[in-house]
């Protein structure tokens, strides 16, 4: 595996600053493209990707995005859940399973996946409990 070059860090971190992404901002695409935490850890080929997705971002081609309503629906049902007593329980749902770290990042389609599987999760949840208490 090659490793990332110095003109491919300073393309990533040149492209970010032209989309305006803050730091975080920038990390969570990295990581939502590549699962990786570090800039500089990426091989060429996963740099080639950030770029390019970088570059999509420039040209007005975001990718799509949850609504806010979906967005509200996760938060809610993971409330429904009891995760809201930690905040990190939906972002390692979210991570281990869609690579991502907030629900704003997931595509409509994965909301709605994610939506239906916490509904899932929730409904198993109420049939164990009725059942021990039944």
């Amino acid at each position: 595996m090659e490793k990332i070059t110095y003109p491919q860090i300073k393309k990533i971190y040149g492209l970010a600053k032209q989309a305006k992404l803050n730091d975080e901002e920038l990390h969570d695409l990295v990581k939502a493209v590549t699962r990786s935490t570090s800039i500089k850890a990426l091989s060429k080929h996963q740099a080639i990707k950030v770029i390019d997705r970088l570059a999509s971002l420039l040209k007005g081609h975001p990718p799509a995005r949850a609504t806010p309503n979906q967005i509200w629906q996760i938060n809610k049902l993971a409330e429904e859940l009891g995760w809201n007593n930690d905040p990190r329980r939906l972002r390692h749902f979210l991570e281990n399973r869609l690579h991502v770290s907030h629900p704003s990042y997931l595509t409509p389609e994965a909301a709605s996946k994610t939506i239906e599987a916490l509904k899932n999760m929730k409904r198993r949840a109420r049939e164990k409990g009725s059942s021990v208490n039944g």
